[in-house]
């Protein structure tokens, strides 16, 4: 897989049972700022099962009442409870926490984008090899 960062929050690796983890961050400037940039990214391997989260700084940055982050540990907690969830599960979950966290509303933009490794590709992979 490779990735770009284009302004994005270094992406997070989710494996099942296991802690997540941060990714090297792509760099790069936020998408659309420059007319012509070419992104260097980052290429990375996925194994079957495994979850790419990529996101905006809206979620490490979303506020409750009180004005406090939501934070990265707070973020990382949240991804360990979700493990082994497919991707819209892990992305309708993250959501819902945020919701909650945030109380009395978004104080900047929150996407999720979640990208897995499934098995039956691979079983795809190996069929069309014979």
């Amino acid at each position: 897989m490779h990735l770009a960062g284009g302004g994005l929050e270094p992406p997070l690796l989710l494996a099942e049972g296991a802690t997540p983890r941060t990714l090297p961050d792509p760099g790069g400037p936020a998408l659309g700022i420059e007319a012509e940039i070419e992104y260097e990214g980052l290429r990375i391997s996925l194994e079957p099962g495994n979850t790419v989260l990529c996101m905006t700084d809206g979620v490490v940055e979303a506020q409750g009442p009180d004005g406090e982050f939501y934070g990265t540990d707070r973020l990382m907690k949240t991804l360990e409870n979700l493990s082994g969830a497919d991707p819209r599960l892990l992305c309708q979950g993250l959501a819902a926490e945020l919701r909650a966290f945030e109380q009395e509303g978004r104080y900047d933009d929150i996407t999720l984008i979640a990208l897995q490794r499934s098995l039956v590709a691979d079983l795809e992979e190996i069929i069309n090899r014979r």
